[in-house]
């Protein structure tokens, strides 16, 4: 059941007629839950660690948020239906290099509400992802994203030296790093590069139809309040530009 908006309720007018030009919200929702995959969606804020409040300057080695300039609120995550829809593969030719833009849409259902940096996670489903590590010195290494627990997408790792490691018996993955098996693995503090399956992970980049408000009347006594479906453009969350730069914090 879809809950209103706002708590008011207001007079109709006695010779409306709503029923000519009411929305159906209950079946937007129910094409969203029909067709649409299944979402975790992770709260965020800015990090609040920056030079000064006057700027976007955020510090280096950043305790709070890890280096992302957002901390995600994991314990205010929940999980939902989607439809994600016209994913874009746009390449700009800069003279810095290559700008590879993935670029989504998003809708929701009327009920769930996005802001400017949450965290979507695409669950079921499954990308790749390239990361170079540093060996930590115990028996596990932790991975940027989550790795999906069933996917036929292969895992490589090699290592500085040229050394290559075998999934399922040099290592084996976990919900978001690798375990080592046996003694056949990097250096502790040596880099080694991994291309894994991830979970399709996007960041929030701008919210379209933010404010889109309704008053329902069908089979109503009063007009009531309801917000339509939310619209967000999405932007894979290693490519999406967050609070500003970075500088290091010198007092």
């Amino acid at each position: 059941m879809r809950r209103p908006s706002s708590p008011n309720r207001y007079p109709k007018r006695a010779d409306a007629k709503p029923g000519r030009v009411d929305l159906n919200l209950d079946e937007v929702d129910n094409l969203i839950a029909d067709q649409g995959v299944r979402i975790r969606i992770i709260p965020s804020v800015l990090c609040p660690n920056r030079t000064a409040i006057e700027d976007t300057n955020h510090a280096l080695g950043c305790d709070v948020c890890k280096g992302d300039e957002v901390v995600d609120l994991v314990d205010q995550c929940f999980e939902t239906d989607a439809l994600i829809y016209s994913i874009k593969l746009d390449k700009q030719f800069n003279p810095q290099g290559v700008w590879d833009v993935k670029d989504a849409m998003l809708t929701t259902k009327a009920e769930v509400r996005l802001s400017y940096w949450y965290k979507i996670e695409v669950i079921d489903h499954a990308s790749i992802y390239n990361e170079v590590i540093k060996k930590g010195s115990g028996d596990s290494d932790k991975t940027r994203y989550k790795i999906p627990q069933s996917c036929d997408t292969p895992f490589h790792l090699i290592d500085k030296a040229g050394v290559q490691y075998l999934n399922g018996t040099d290592f084996r993955p976990e919900d978001q790093a690798i375990k080592w098996l046996g003694s056949n693995r990097p250096a502790s503090g040596t880099l080694f590069s991994l291309h894994y399956p991830i979970i399709p992970t996007y960041r929030v980049l701008e919210t379209l139809h933010d404010n889109r408000f309704y008053m329902e009347t069908f089979k109503r006594k009063e007009r009531v309040p309801f917000n339509l479906p939310q619209q967000a453009v999405l932007r894979w969350d290693y490519l999406a530009n967050k609070s500003g730069s970075r500088e290091l914090v010198t007092e």
